[in-house]
């Protein structure tokens, strides 16, 4: 697999991204957003920041009418995607479309965004830290960013960790039983669990940037077979779980593909269990109408 054809792969997301579930809690959070800012998000500048396929612009423009969002992606691939899916909105919200690092300077005027998303992203960044940061300076003053993820220091629901483990034990077995050609990294790369970090942390990276906390928000999600076997697809998350060499990087997927569907059949036969659940966070914050000083002495 080429260098180019790995970004690519690296960042699909859509599998997940359109799993029922994933929808509606991603809906109910921006709902959250729209609740906490005056007069909703109807004439409002959005800064759609590792934008994916668009869903939380899509999610905004399908309960108010922004001004405009700006899409922001490292993938040119996910902003075709993008584009496609939200041209039924773009008569009533002005669309751009970015190529850029969320972890860089963002492409847009500091201070025009009032409210930036980091929708389901933030966990893939090896500099979460530089993400709010530009993500801050793209804000207006009094503007909102909203941090949202269920790859977090915390997201198993309490008594549920020993299934999301034993999954990821029976994709190396699966991997093992039929003899699929498969070998490591050869250096440990961060992915994964590597770049989790808990609710709190992120409020402290947000206040550490100058941000002021609004709220959080933690919400059960109830995941059924197809979702976990949707997060298999998600290469950044099969790449933390079984390290794959990035040749092997679609063995990994398989396998884990596999060894979800054997732990649901598991669970319906003993306990008659049809879903996981699994936590979802948000941490709203608020650039501050005025900018703060560090006091002297």
């Amino acid at each position: 697999m080429d260098e180019a054809t790995l970004k690519k792969r690296v960042y699909k997301f859509d599998p997940f991204a359109a799993v029922p579930e994933y929808i509606k809690v991603n809906r109910d959070l921006v709902a959250v957003v729209n609740s906490h800012v005056p007069g909703g998000l109807t004439g409002k500048r959005i800064g759609d920041i590792a934008c994916g396929l668009g869903l939380m612009t899509k999610l905004a423009c399908e309960i108010a009418s922004p001004a405009s969002s700006a899409l922001m992606d490292r993938s040119d691939e996910a902003l075709e995607l993008a584009q496609q899916e939200l041209g039924p909105y773009s008569g009533k919200t002005g669309l751009e479309f970015h190529v850029a690092d969320a972890q860089e300077p963002l492409p847009v005027k500091p201070g025009t965004v009032d409210v930036g998303f980091l929708g389901n992203c933030i966990h893939n960044f090896a500099r979460k830290a530089e993400a709010i940061k530009y993500a801050k300076e793209a804000l207006a003053p009094g503007g909102l960013l909203a941090v949202v993820s269920t790859f977090f220091e915390g997201a198993y629901v309490p008594g549920t960790e020993i299934l999301w483990q034993r999954w990821i034990t029976r994709a190396r077995r699966i991997i093992q039983e039929k003899h699929w050609p498969f070998e490591g990294q050869k250096e440990r790369v961060q992915a994964g669990k590597d770049h989790w970090l808990s609710q709190q942390k992120y409020c402290d990276l947000m206040t550490e940037n100058g941000l002021v906390i609004v709220r959080t928000e933690l919400q059960t999600v109830e995941l059924k077979q197809n979702a976990l076997e949707a997060i298999a697809e998600f290469n950044d998350f099969a790449q933390g779980a079984l390290r794959p060499a990035p040749e092997y990087l679609q063995t990994a997927t398989a396998a884990l593909k596999l060894a979800a569907g054997e732990i649901f059949q598991g669970l319906k036969g003993v306990n008659a269990v049809t879903a996981i659940p699994r936590y979802w966070m948000m941490v709203i914050a608020q650039k501050p109408l005025q900018p703060q000083y560090a006091e002297t002495t």
